[in-house]
């Protein structure tokens, strides 16, 4: 499981996507945004992050979300893209992350940048880390994070047993 902060400044073509009637035309709104997003569409976030999955899996990118759940640690969209408070963090976290970890049973979670880092460690989240996929430093810096990783995936128990 990947987790992010928040869901930053949305594209123009997410805009509106949730606005569907049921729940399950919301989720195929949402897997057909992310499938343009990661596939061809997105931001230099999407692109990276990919590619980081796929390389710390070792699969192709098409193969990434058989095995990756990512979601935010806050579902809403910041004011002018702020950091989010850690009352909200926490309130997000009891009404949605820590479900989303209990249902999902991930054998990890990788917080995304040192923000999200330091929030998951302070609600008490086992998780590990990677820089935010918006960064612009060259492959080598994260190269660490991906081996710990890859350990602890090969160990093969989820979080929190």
């Amino acid at each position: 499981m990947v987790v992010g902060i928040n869901p930053g400044q949305p594209m123009e073509t997410e805009k509106g996507i949730y606005g569907q009637s049921t729940d399950k035309a919301k989720a195929n709104s949402h897997i057909n945004f992310a499938r343009k997003a990661y596939t061809g569409a997105g931001k230099t976030f999407h692109h990276r992050l990919l590619a980081w999955l796929s390389e710390i899996l070792e699969k192709n990118p098409e193969e990434v979300f058989l095995e990756v759940v990512y979601t935010n640690l806050v579902k809403c969209t910041t004011p002018n893209n702020k950091m989010p408070s850690k009352e909200l963090s926490k309130t997000c976290f009891t009404q949605n992350l820590q479900k989303e970890i209990l249902f999902w049973r991930p054998r990890v979670v990788v917080a995304l940048g040192n923000t999200c880092d330091a929030m998951l460690s302070t609600l008490g989240v086992v998780h590990m880390r990677l820089p935010h996929p918006s960064h612009r430093e060259h492959a080598t810096y994260h190269f660490p994070e991906v081996q710990k990783i890859r350990e602890r995936l090969k160990e093969g128990t989820a979080v929190g047993t």
